[in-house]
């Protein structure tokens, strides 16, 4: 897919379903294992495969994919570079091993079913080194680890392959993967490649979204209008709002629209929730508000490290389940693999369109 919205009466057509503007739900064709169910079960995989579990290409074969080595993807030559040996070796390691690279190389049980798919896998609980990638998500670095490096070259080389046809490559992931994942495909798409790509329970925790919720709405408003205060005597914010904009314009331009699958009770995605009846709430009062995000934030954090802002999307999806499950459950990828599973469909595009 390419991103592109097509109209189709009152309704769009994205990545082979028929979405309500507002609200819809899917429509696959009859015995057709729905596209949703594919991504998951394949991230189930990576996951089974950090696990050590020999079965644990089940995941996807069952679905028609091989898991393609990537010495099979890349010339000898390109593995010889000094930053792509670095970059393996960590991949290779016993703290890697977070993504695979599938090929479609049979008939598959879904007509949904992407040629490729790169699959990312989240945290592994008892992983030090994945809670430290974890941690990487509040300060808005998680673009600056060797896994997403790795990954934009992989899916580039894909690409490639593929002769630059953005609806042959899929990306997915969910939690730690599903932020990796939204920053590759964001890199990619600035490029001119607004390809494919569904996260699970995709984090949305900044640390202006903890200060509103886990601090009293008093302190929170202080410590967002000091820490404001001082980042414009620090930094040259309208510099990089203006960069910040452009970015998103361009993103809209190339029509990038992920789908982003949240849940009403996880506490680590559901701010993605909150940040729909906000665009909602400036769209219909034609605010373009961007502050919270870019000069208190970013900007903030942008004295110390790089920085890469990723909750303005011009363009998502948002699948989110009203289940009942609570906080413990409600992150669980499990939870996407349901045929019966009911889930509201809501299409945001380009809400800020103002000058």
């Amino acid at each position: 897919m390419d991103g592109a919205l097509i109209p189709i009466g009152s309704s769009f057509a994205i990545g082979g379903y028929r979405i309500g503007w507002r609200l819809g739900e899917y429509e696959n064709e009859p015995q057709s294992v729905p596209k949703r169910i594919i991504l998951a079960n394949t991230i189930n995989g990576m996951y089974e495969r950090r696990r050590g579990n020999v079965s644990c290409n089940i995941c996807w074969s069952e679905h028609g994919y091989d898991l393609v080595s990537l010495e099979n993807i890349f010339m000898l030559e390109e593995l010889d570079k000094p930053d792509m040996k670095r970059y393996l070796k960590q991949e290779n390691s016993v703290k890697g091993q977070y993504f695979g690279v599938l090929h479609r190389s049979r008939s598959s049980n879904s007509s949904e079913a992407p040629e490729w798919v790169v699959s990312i896998r989240g945290t592994k609980p008892s992983s030090i080194h994945d809670i430290w990638k974890d941690l990487h998500i509040p300060f808005q670095g998680v673009h600056t680890n060797s896994t997403v490096k790795l990954l934009e070259i992989v899916v580039m080389k894909l690409l490639e392959m593929e002769s630059n046809d953005s609806s042959k490559v899929t990306i997915t992931g969910h939690s730690l993967g599903a932020a990796m994942g939204m920053s590759v495909a964001r890199k990619i798409a600035l490029r001119g490649h607004p390809i494919d790509c569904h996260f699970f329970n995709p984090p949305f925790v900044t640390l202006h979204s903890m200060s509103q919720r886990y601090l009293p709405k008093l302190v929170s408003s202080t410590f967002r209008q000091g820490a404001s205060y001082f980042v414009n005597k620090m930094v040259d914010c309208g510099r990089r709002l203006a960069r910040e904009k452009e970015e998103y314009e361009q993103l809209k331009e190339n029509k990038w629209c992920p789908f982003l699958y949240l849940h009403k009770d996880d506490r680590i995605s559901n701010k993605h929730i909150e940040e729909i009846r906000r665009r909602d709430t400036n769209r219909d009062r034609g605010v373009l508000d961007l502050d919270d995000y870019y000069t208190c934030g970013s900007a903030f954090l942008s004295l110390f490290r790089d920085v890469e802002t990723f909750h303005l999307l011009p363009r998502a999806v948002y699948c989110t389940s009203q289940e009942d499950l609570g906080f413990f459950k409600s992150h669980k990828l499990s939870n996407w693999t349901s045929n019966d599973l009911v889930i509201e469909v809501q299409c945001l595009e380009c809400l800020f369109d103002q000058d």
